[in-house]
Formats: structure tokens, C-alpha cells, sequence
């Protein structure tokens, strides 16, 4: 039923705007002081009644040079890439959330802002004000990338120490030193004591974004070792017997070559390496909570399995359920239906494509899927990269998703986020609630 329902709405044309360009909906908006809850069966309710969320992302990026004039549209999209966003702004367009991210600046501390871009990298939140400061739901990521939080690296003679850091995706500070465990702990200080001070109160909190643990690290081979040692109640002939190997002490072991040479040595060592990373979810949950105790949180995986990640014990220590970057495949977002009943899935970080057509589709795509939310990715315009229209087209070819890049996506093209959100609405009755989830065990 929802598949053939989908399928009429992706055939119609009827519901786009007569005049090609978003034209705000307010029977479709979020009334002011609007109640938000989470349902038991983990839909959103918005006064009570569930609701699929549309949201944005902004980044650190998103300041006041933003605004400045630029090529590529006329006049009359000045109000879209030329304001300050607000409620009204993000409504008229479609958008009833948002989300943001931390100032990198904790950074300095241990580096020279004039020498490491990142550590001057703030959230312009008087420019932001509009949108952090509403009662419109936000999310808040702690990308740790190279070009955010993650940008420190090892410098010899200067602090922190070489053991604070390891090389993984999104993850560049290890999880097994106490060195590497207070970078994590003061960028989650940081960044929720920022957001307590500007008055900003998100709904979930992201912890970490497409992480990938694995640290090769002599203090981790040391840790992986006492990690066999425990494993094997300190027999080390036991766990040769059963690995048919010889390594004949749980150093030896720890000091391999390779992973794969060992099938059993293989397995455990992608088990310690997820417990490492399930220790930094909840040290990230703990530091957090001391500043906002009711905090929710959640994480972004990149995929299934590979990332070395225990999706489903990862998963269970959230409130909110995120799907891999771009939503996930079918299969992908039926595990996520399966270990998320009560708990809401949601997006955050939603490739629109570059017509209005793409727009609607990706979103009615999601919502069929049984997700709650999807967040665009991503709401800028990289104006410091922006001279004329060549250097549109330009970034097109380099950022393939630059929402507010009037080469990659016309502006009239916007019109698809509102045209999804009524198609939504129309039939929410139909399909929500609805209850996810593997049925209660007998």
C-alpha cells in the first residue's frame, strides 16, 4: 500500500507551485510554540500528531560573508541567498528543523590559530540566531573530519603527546590513552557549554560522524593484548588451540603482521576495536550530561559492516537512530527498523540531487521508508570560493551538494522540498503512526 501510494505521488505534477518557485505553505508550518515529543513507537509529534521532519544542516561555514551578493541569480532570490535565516525563512522554504554544529576553537588551546585554520573556525550564532534560538528542532554534529575537530595532529616536542593520536576516519584521537580521551572529552565540553551559553537546546546530539576505529598503536597492541588475556581467562594455549595458531602469549598475538592472518585473531581484533569505540559513545554521553542531563544522542555511520563499528550495540546506547550518510540503501534502513522500535531514524545527511524533481523523490523515498526525518545536506553557499559564474560550475564539480549553489541547484528547483512536504501530509494519515520494529518475542 505504501509503495503503490508513492508511486502516484511520483507521477504527479499536479502539487507543484503555478509560479515554479517555493511559495511558502503556512497550513504545512510548525504553529509557534508548538509542542515536540517522541512517540512510543518513535515517530516525531508536533502537537501531538506525527510528523516527518525536514531539516537543514549549517556548519561553521555559515556566517555573515555568506550573505554577500553573488552570481549566478536574479534579484528576486535575493531573500534566499542574501538574509539571515529565519523561522520564516526555513518554513516558507519547506524546512521545519535544522542543525548545526561547534565552534572548533577548543583547538587553540593546543595550536596557533594563525597557523591552523580550523582552530579560528567559530559558529557565527548572531547570524544563526534566527534559526538556533527558534523552538524548530536541532540537531548538533561533532564532525570530527580533518577540516573540524579532527584537525590536530602530533607535532614532536609540543603537547598533546604522539599516544593521543590515531589514524581513522572522522576519528583522530585515539580511545585507549588517557592523552587521546581528554581531546574527545574537552571538544564534547566545549561544544556543550558553547550551546548552553547562547541558549541553544538540540534535540539530539551527534557524537561522532562516519566513524572508523582502528588503532595500530603500540599502546593499543598493549591494551589488545591484556584485552586477549581476559578473553581467554590468561590461557594462552587455549587460545592457540581453538585458533590453530601459534603465537604462544597474547603479545605475541597482539603484535601481528596482519589481522587476516589468523581467522580467530581476525575476529577478536575487530571485537576490541569496537569496544574501544563503544567506550568513546559513552564517554562522549557521560561529558555531555554533566553540562545538559537531558541530552539525547546519536551517531552517523558510513556503512554496514566495514566501518568497524557495532551498529547494533552502538545503536542501543541512543535515543535517536541515524542512518548511514545518505540515508542507507532498502536493507540498510530495514536493519534500522528492526533495532529502532521507540526510537526515531532519522537522516542527517540527505543528498537532495539537483532538480525539483530529485527533491521530492529523495524525500517521499524516505518517508516510505518508515524514516522521521531527513536533514539536506548541505545549506551553503562557500562564498569565499565565489567569484563568477565559472567558479559555480566549478564547485559544482567539487561539492556535488551545495543546496544554496544556484549552478548546482536553480533556485526554482527548492520548490520540490514543499511539493514532497504536501504530498507527505496529504497521505500522513494513511501511514502514521505506524509501528516499526520486530514484533514483541513470544
Amino acid at each position: 500500500m505504501t509503495a503503490f501510494a508513492l508511486c502516484l505521488l511520483l507521477g504527479a505534477g499536479a502539487l507543484e507551485s503555478a509560479e515554479g518557485r517555493p511559495s511558502g505553505d503556512e497550513a504545512l508550518y510548525i504553529p509557534r510554540g508548538a509542542s515536540f515529543a517522541f512517540a512510543a513507537d518513535g515517530n516525531f509529534l508536533v502537537d501531538g500528531r506525527p510528523r516527518f521532519l525536514v531539516g537543514n544542516l549549517y556548519y561553521t561555514g555559515a556566517d555573515a560573508g555568506e550573505l554577500r551578493p553573488g552570481p549566478g541569480y536574479g534579484p528576486e532570490w535575493a531573500w534566499l541567498y542574501e538574509t539571515p535565516p529565519t523561522r520564516d525563512y526555513l518554513q516558507r522554504l519547506g524546512f521545519d528543523s535544522s542543525g548545526t554544529s561547534v565552534s572548533c576553537s577548543w583547538l587553540a588551546e593546543f595550536r596557533d590559530p594563525r597557523r591552523q585554520f580550523q582552530a579560528r573556525r567559530v559558529v557565527d550564532w548572531q547570524t544563526l540566531a534566527g534559526v538556533v534560538q527558534s523552538d524548530l528542532p536541532l540537531v548538533v554534529d561533532f564532525t570530527a573530519a580533518k577540516w573540524a575537530h579532527g584537525a590536530m595532529a602530533y607535532v614532536k616536542g609540543r603537547e598533546p603527546a604522539a599516544r593521543a593520536f590515531v589514524e581513522g576516519h572522522f576519528m583522530s584521537y585515539s580511545l585507549v590513552t588517557d592523552e587521546g580521551r581528554d581531546l574527545w572529552r574537552r571538544m564534547w565540553r566545549f561544544g556543550a557549554e558553547e550551546l548552553k551559553a547562547h541558549g541553544v537546546r538540540p534535540y539530539v546530539y551527534e557524537l561522532f560522524n562516519e566513524p572508523r576505529y582502528e588503532d595500530r598503536s603500540d599502546d593499543a597492541r598493549r591494551a589488545f593484548a591484556d584485552y586477549l588475556s581476559k578473553e581467554w581467562n590468561g590461557d594462552a594455549r587455549a587460545m592457540d588451540a581453538a585458533w590453530g595458531s601459534s603465537y604462544g602469549s597474547f603479545e605475541r598475538a597482539a603484535a601481528f603482521a596482519r589481522a587476516s592472518e589468523c581467522a580467530g585473531l581476525g575476529v577478536s581484533w575487530a571485537k576490541f576495536n569496537e569496544e574501544c569505540f563503544l567506550s568513546g559513545m559513552r564517554l562522549g554521553i557521560e561529558t555531555i550530561r554533566q553540562v545538559d542531563p537531558s541530552a539525547r544522542f546519536c551517531f552517523q555511520p558510513m556503512s554496514h559492516p566495514a566501518d568497524v563499528v557495532p551498529h547494533f550495540r552502538a545503536y542501543d546506547l541512543c535515543e535517536v537512530t541515524m542512518a548511514p550518510t545518505g540515508g542507507g540503501s532498502l536493507w540498510q534502513d530495514i536493519f534500522l527498523r528492526a533495532v529502532s522500535d521507540g526510537k526515531p531514524i532519522i537522516d542527517g545527511e540527505t543528498y537532495l540531487g539537483r532538480t525539483r524533481t530529485s527533491h521530492r523523490a529523495v524525500l517521499l523515498r524516505e518517508w516510505a521508508r518508515a524514516l522521521n526525518a531527513s536533514y539536506y545536506f548541505k545549506w551553503e553557499r562557500r562564498m569565499g570560493s565565489v567569484r563568477d559564474e565559472d567558479s559555480l560550475k566549478r564547485l559544482s564539480r567539487e561539492f556535488p551538494w551545495l543546496g544554496l549553489n544556484p549552478d548546482f541547484v536553480p533556485p526554482q528547483e527548492l520548490v520540490g522540498i514543499m511539493n514532497a512536504k504536501r504530498d507527505i501530509f496529504a497521505m500522513n494519515d494513511l501511514f502514521a503512526p505506524r509501528a516499526r520494529g520486530l514484533p514483541p518475542a513470544r
